[in-house]
């Protein structure tokens, strides 16, 4: 009995422990000159050391967020040819083929009002189904945007809405 709480003791400990698969010292450079990047930022939990490392992040040359890498998972960030972001690409491990995408959708003034999911490679923009989630006055100023949504533990669905005052 004794070795059986011993063994879920270890066990809870090492599954614990940040075992980051792309958060090291020689993923970091290499993805950095992989992407082509200018620079790039360490976000660290606690003190800086290596075992505390949460994410990093690279720019380009404009100051762009073009990857993120948090843990075992990487996110790549895509603009258009004004430098509009359009797509958010979310990979897992080092392996982008199987990723799925997040798609932003602007209105006429260039807003962010909502984005949708995608798995695969063709977007049929005439086709898509999204909530707006991002209201804007008359001067263009974002005044409403959901935060959150969700079910509650008797069932009811709910939404958080943040308000903006200008």
């Amino acid at each position: 009995m004794i070795k059986k709480y011993l063994f879920i003791i270890i066990f809870v400990i090492l599954s614990c422990e940040n075992k980051s698969i792309l958060l090291n010292n020689k993923n970091i450079e290499k993805i950095a000159t992989s992407i082509d990047c200018d620079y790039y930022v360490l976000k660290y939990i606690d003190e800086i050391k290596e075992n505390s490392l949460v994410s990093v992040r690279y720019f380009n040359t404009n100051n762009q967020l073009i990857e993120e890498l948090t843990g075992k998972n990487r996110i790549k960030y895509i603009y258009d040819a004004n430098g509009k972001l359009i797509q958010k690409k979310y990979c897992r491990f080092q392996n982008c083929n199987t990723s799925y995408r997040q798609v932003l959708v602007y209105d006429e003034y260039d807003n962010c009002i909502g984005s949708y999911f995608k798995r695969d490679t063709i977007t049929d923009s005439d086709s898509i189904a999204f909530d707006t989630v991002k209201f804007y006055n008359n001067q263009q100023h974002l005044i409403r945007e959901l935060i959150q949504t969700g079910t509650n533990v008797s069932g009811k669905k709910y939404e958080r809405w943040k308000e903006y005052a200008y």
